[in-house]
């Protein structure tokens, strides 16, 4: 196992379903459903929301040198999608799609730069 696989519960905590509930009395509007494959946010968009997820999952990939998609992570059920170049304002290094099952997620915006 790698050091990166041994935390990957501290990287992408998963919120309990009290937790979530709570969560989502903040969240920006109702959830979204997304279809299996549909693309959550994109390689370069600034100001893309941080997506929680309530059913399904987000599958995260970057583009490697050759412009292919490498997948990074998966987020399921009570993970966050989002990454620190989001608080910065900064253009997103991942791109997101739903899962094979499609994602149900809630958004809460970027704060605006």
């Amino acid at each position: 196992m790698t050091a990166a696989g041994s935390r990957e519960h501290q990287m992408f905590p998963a919120l309990d379903p009290q937790q979530i509930a709570t969560a989502r009395r903040f969240a920006d509007d109702e959830p979204r459903y997304f279809l299996p494959g549909e693309v959550i946010f994109n390689v370069g968009e600034r100001h893309a929301p941080a997506w929680l997820v309530l059913e399904g999952s987000i599958e995260v990939l970057r583009q490697d040198g050759l412009s292919c998609s490498v997948p990074v992570t998966r987020h399921t059920t009570g993970q966050f999608s989002g990454e620190v170049s989001q608080l910065s304002g900064r253009p997103s290094l991942a791109s997101g799609r739903a899962g094979a099952e499609g994602c149900m997620a809630v958004s809460f915006d970027a704060p605006p730069w």
